[in-house]
């Protein structure tokens, strides 16, 4: 049917309301509140947290290599209300890799099971345990000589470090104290050959780092007895 001035006028009018209208309502989009994700202990997949494009929205990432298997059934469970929240499938390589990515942000807070199984014959290959828990990360405690002002910087480690040792990222450090990584802000001190960081990074090990070896490395022992380790290293 041809169109003829009403019809087009009236589709312009319907065009620019729903334009106006999203925009208003991206506008209006609260921003997702930070969360933490503690306890993580992953068997027969490894785990790794992730920082997103906003200051403290972690994502949980996990890597598996099930060879002969073609796909993993992938389930989420909600340990006390004892929910699955996340049931999925998921197709591996063709070498039997297969990465996961659990929307921790959709979660509530409490504490969950990560299985992961055959999609056939169900046979469970990977387990994993974590909490969510909103807010940022409880500050941690500080002795006396590592009570420096937030954000004191250092000049000889102003610039950028790239992830290694499977850790993600590049982390840039400016001599006032301040930092980026991965879209995410905050600010550091440093105390010797100590750093305390604010913001992303003070989910690993309440933000202290250590300067070793011209390595930044986050290095510590969780509750349950698990050794973790993040390093960043000077980009050449």
């Amino acid at each position: 049917m041809p169109y003829n001035s009403g019809m087009l006028t009236a589709r312009l009018n319907v065009f620019l309301f729903l334009s106006v209208g999203l925009a208003l309502a991206h506008e209006g989009t609260p921003q997702a509140k930070a969360f933490r994700i503690e306890n993580l202990e992953c068997k027969g997949i490894a785990c790794d947290l992730r920082e997103g494009h906003q200051a403290g929205l972690t994502a949980l990432e996990a890597h598996g290599d099930f060879r002969g298997v073609d796909s993993v059934r992938m389930r989420l469970l909600d340990r006390h209300r004892k929910l699955v929240v996340l049931d999925k499938q998921i197709e591996t390589s063709s070498h039997g890799k297969v990465d996961i990515t659990v929307p921790a942000k959709d979660l509530a807070d409490g504490e969950y099971v990560l299985r992961i199984a055959t999609a056939d014959v169900p046979r469970l290959l990977a387990v994993g345990t974590f909490r969510k828990a909103s807010g940022a990360a409880p500050p941690a405690a500080e002795t006396p000589q590592a009570a420096a002002p937030p954000g004191s910087g250092d000049a000889k480690l102003a610039g950028s470090w790239m992830g290694i040792k499977n850790t993600g990222g590049v982390l840039v450090l400016t001599a006032d104290g301040k930092y980026t990584i991965n879209g995410g802000a905050g600010e550091y001190r440093v105390s010797g050959q100590n750093l305390t960081f604010t913001g992303p990074l003070s989910v690993w090990n309440g933000g202290k780092a250590a300067l070793k070896g011209g390595v930044i490395e986050f290095a510590w022992t969780n509750p349950k007895g698990a050794k973790r380790s993040y390093a960043f290293a000077r980009s050449r």
